[in-house]
């Protein structure tokens, strides 16, 4: 699982809300519900890794993909060999 910080990910969520034309009227109170909402999904998505100790979190950071790419390769070990 690629994984940002929780403030990053609300950042990015929050972002990608304003940008998308379908969304409708911005207003304080939606925005702020999204947040919740969002910050809720996020925790829940923690809860779920934490009850799954086999999983891999490969932890991002914002700006970084080439980061995150080998991040991701190094997680996956080897080719062809085991972990």
């Amino acid at each position: 699982m690629l994984l940002d910080t929780r403030e990053n990910s609300l950042s990015r969520w929050a972002t990608r809300q304003a940008l998308d034309p379908t969304a409708g009227p911005s207003t304080e109170a939606a925005d702020l519900r999204h947040e919740e909402l969002t910050g809720e999904m996020y925790d829940s998505l923690l809860s779920v890794l934490d009850a799954r100790p086999a999983a891999v979190v490969i932890r991002t950071e914002e700006g970084q993909p080439v980061a995150a790419y080998q991040a991701l390769l190094d997680g996956l070990g080897p080719p062809g060999g085991s972990t």
